[in-house]
């Protein structure tokens, strides 16, 4: 797990945990907001969004697009297939339904042990 992610989690941790204790103590969201709302940045936490509009373009190319929009790193296995596309285009889809697009459209798919952390 990246250093960079850890900070992350525990904050998210200790947000679920003094939610919990603030809703079972009869606290309201506004005050658990209030507690949390300037020290826990919740941006990383979320989803991705990409939009592209290419013309003639490698698949390759078009993923470092994606990492570059997502911020999330992509591996490309041994048997990529890297034929340059005539033109792909996405309009603020999810990463995942991002990678799905491009696999269709190109001939690849992701393999879950490529994934860091998932499996």
């Amino acid at each position: 797990m990246k250093k960079a992610v850890i900070p992350v989690i525990l904050a998210s941790l200790a947000f679920m945990l003094f939610s919990t204790y603030a809703a079972d103590n009869g606290e309201s969201i506004e005050s658990i907001e209030k507690a949390f709302g300037e020290t826990v940045d919740t941006s990383s936490l979320a989803p991705s969004f990409v939009t592209l509009d290419v013309k003639k373009m490698k698949p390759s190319d078009i993923v470092k697009e994606i990492e570059k929009q997502t911020g999330n790193k992509i591996k490309l296995g041994k048997n990529f297939k890297d034929t340059e596309l005539k033109d792909f285009k996405l309009d603020k889809v999810g990463f995942w339904q991002a990678i799905d697009k491009l696999g269709e459209v190109s001939g690849n798919v992701y393999a879950k042990e490529a994934c860091s952390g998932f499996g």
